[in-house]
């Protein structure tokens, strides 16, 4: 059966880009029946939880849907969907842990949905983050981290904390302030500027690694702030550094861990930020980050076009730790780019588009960029750890499907080359 849950109407396509809204509407919520149906399967089979959002046009309200699978290829279509939520919302669960939570962007209450003996979810409870300022669940599904049966973590960018909870006795247990998120626009006196996250946290040992960055948007002009931030999670002390990188090329928050070092590189969108106007933000570049000191390496700051001979960004990682980044295209862009009506004016509709091309990216004191013989791409990646040296991201261009993160590129593979209908930032593995 279908459930129901009426969320708020966001901007799909957005999301793929860190556009992380913080305004809610308040409307009801129909619970419905607390099943949701699943495709008949063994319980040794993979099965598969894929949240598609189907993009919408004149304003009218968003539908998320929940799709059980056992494979990530073919067709993943919306009327075969498990559950159908109205608005946008987002999954997030324990890779193999047959456990899934749904949040939405009508309020901070979180529902946890266990997989049952016959393959389908039922609801087993419920737990409120509004009294620890949460108002909604608009960002990406990677805020949550799960580190054992009773721990958990949420980074919420709207209260600037980290928020500990129990998944099992669904309690929160602790929070860590973090005022470092919060950062004022000085272009617009007497407001913050957006802060946003990785789509992608790296785990190394005991510690969690989030990168966030900030960018203001007002008027409908993005300008992308001169600093970034590594927030340091020790999951055995629950004790959170956050180490500020002033003055440097902004919207780092792709990584990969070499060494010593996490070595971050512009996302996408700062990219195109800096393509579409100079003046709203600097040129992408990379950093590294120092795992033993818990510091930034003040004098690395290779320039990405330099290296890659175009603008560059957007780093992610295959599960043997190939690191693959994109380039625009500018001689496929430049025709697409201007102020008329239908052409791309705006960053993150330049990030998403299927005008980047493929690299392999070496990380070290001496970068280098080798290009791959790929067809053109979305510049948007967000990618989802699964069990089996499984990852995958969908793609976020007028076409979305899902593909393959591998040493030769984000392709489509037996493993993953499903078609789907709409924004996809959100999938789990059930078991």
């Amino acid at each position: 059966m279908r459930r129901s849950i009426l969320t708020l109407a966001l901007a799909t396509l957005l999301g793929a880009c860190g556009d992380d809204a913080s305004e809610s509407d308040t409307q009801t919520s129909d619970a419905g029946n607390d099943s949701a149906a699943a495709p008949a399967a063994s319980g040794g089979e993979p099965l598969y939880a894929v949240l598609s959002v189907p993009a919408t046009a004149m304003g009218a309200p968003a539908t998320s849907y929940l799709i059980l699978s056992d494979k990530l290829t073919g067709e993943l279509k919306t009327e075969d969907a498990a559950m159908e939520i109205a608005g946008n919302a987002l999954i997030a669960g324990p890779a193999g842990g047959k456990r899934l939570f749904v949040g939405t962007s009508t309020g901070g209450l979180l529902e946890r949905h266990d997989l049952q003996e016959d393959g389908t979810l039922k609801k087993t409870g419920e737990l409120s983050f509004e009294a620890k300022q949460v108002q909604n669940f608009t960002s990406y599904a990677s805020n949550f981290q799960f580190v054992d049966e009773h721990k958990a973590y949420f980074l919420a960018l709207s209260a600037a904390k980290l928020l500990i909870w129990d998944p099992e006795d669904l309690k929160l247990t602790g929070e860590v302030e973090l005022p470092e998120l919060v950062r004022e626009d000085p272009g617009n006196p007497g407001t913050n500027y957006t802060t946003n996250v990785t789509g992608a946290p790296l785990r190394h040992g005991d510690k969690i690694y989030f990168f966030t960055s900030w960018d203001s948007r007002t008027a409908g002009t993005i300008k992308v702030a001169p600093a970034a931030t590594a927030i340091v999670i020790d999951t055995k002390t629950d004790e959170v550094e956050v180490v500020v990188d002033e003055g440097t090329c902004g919207y780092t928050r792709d990584g990969v861990i070499s060494g010593d070092w996490i070595y971050l590189v512009t996302e996408g969108a700062g990219t195109a930020v800096h393509y579409l106007n100079k003046d709203n933000g600097a040129a992408p570049c990379m950093r590294r980050f120092n795992i033993t000191t818990q510091a930034f390496d003040a004098d690395f700051k290779p320039d990405l076009t330099e290296l890659a001979g175009g603008p560059a960004g957007s780093l992610v990682v295959s599960p043997e730790g190939q690191s693959l980044i994109y380039v625009l295209d500018t001689e496929a862009a430049d025709p697409m780019i201007g102020p008329e009506m239908g052409k791309i004016n705006n960053p993150r509709f330049l990030a998403i588009a299927a005008v980047w091309k493929t690299a392999r990216l070496s990380v070290g004191d001496e970068p280098a960029i080798e290009m791959l013989d790929l067809p053109l791409a979305s510049g948007s990646v967000l990618p989802h750890v699964l069990k089996g040296d499984l990852k995958v991201t969908a793609t976020f261009d007028a076409q979305p499907q899902l593909r393959e993160v591998t040493d030769d590129g984000v392709i489509a593979t037996e493993r993953a080359n499903a078609k789907l209908y709409g924004n996809t930032s959100s999938i789990v593995q059930l078991r």
